[in-house]
């Protein structure tokens, strides 16, 4: 009779959201990184969310995951609130600020359950939106894990 063990993969985007929150991004956003557009929104803020990926078939636990950073500016059209900046430049600083953090992103994240073997960012698209007049941009990152 074998012993099967079964592996159980970290969560990435509650790890990601952590260290965007605590170690990459507070002088440019505070704490304003979701996985869900709030329902009253402060600008500029950062929208992460898993975008595909999973176990890469080997018999190291070892995962690639897709991650974008959705990075928004506040509108200037039919936005009353007023809260925040989010001016091109914001979100501009925001961007470069996430491609740095990944270009060095190695090793136990977050609550310590996510270990990053590697992350690259793969694309950043700008988007605006000319509707409501917000700057934006998308960036699509990937990442290989494995549990620590």
């Amino acid at each position: 009779m074998s012993i099967q063990t079964v592996t159980t993969f970290p969560d990435l985007l509650g790890d990601l959201r952590i260290e965007a929150r605590g170690a990459i991004l507070p002088a440019l956003l505070g704490r304003r990184v979701f996985f869900a557009m709030p329902d009253k929104p402060v600008w500029p803020l950062v929208r992460i969310y898993d975008t595909g990926g999973g176990p890469d078939g080997g018999e190291v636990p070892v995962e690639n995951r897709r991650v974008a950073w959705d990075i928004w500016g506040r509108p200037r059209i039919g936005d009353k609130s007023n809260m925040g900046a989010g001016t091109f430049a914001d979100v501009t600083a925001i961007v470069l600020a996430i491609k740095s953090f990944l270009h060095d992103l190695y090793g136990p994240i977050g609550s310590g359950s996510t270990c990053v073997l590697n992350a690259e960012v793969t694309n950043v698209v700008p988007s605006a939106d000319p509707d409501a007049g917000a700057a934006r941009y998308l960036v699509d990152s990937l990442f290989t894990i494995r549990p620590n």
